[in-house]
């Protein structure tokens, strides 16, 4: 946690996208449930940047108990 090294840049959190993108898609296709999806970060700044890159696929800004994060409902497949 808090620990930065600069390595992936923003060529991993467009795969971390992507991984988010056919983890929903893998999801309503085999459960027959509602899930949710929680991201948390640990800094404003992350916190900002996942905000802006995740809002366009469905997540919004929430809270699950105290901790603010990211929620993604995937409705349940009927």
């Amino acid at each position: 946690m808090l620990h930065q090294t600069g390595h992936a840049g923003i060529e991993g959190l467009l795969w971390a996208k992507e991984m988010l993108i056919d983890l929903i898609e893998h999801v309503k296709k085999i459960e027959n449930r509602k899930h949710v999806i929680h991201i948390f970060w640990d800094d404003a700044r992350r916190r900002d940047v996942y905000i802006r890159g995740l809002k366009d696929i469905g997540f919004k800004v929430g809270y699950y108990y105290r901790w603010k994060c990211l929620l993604l409902t995937i409705p349940k497949v009927k």
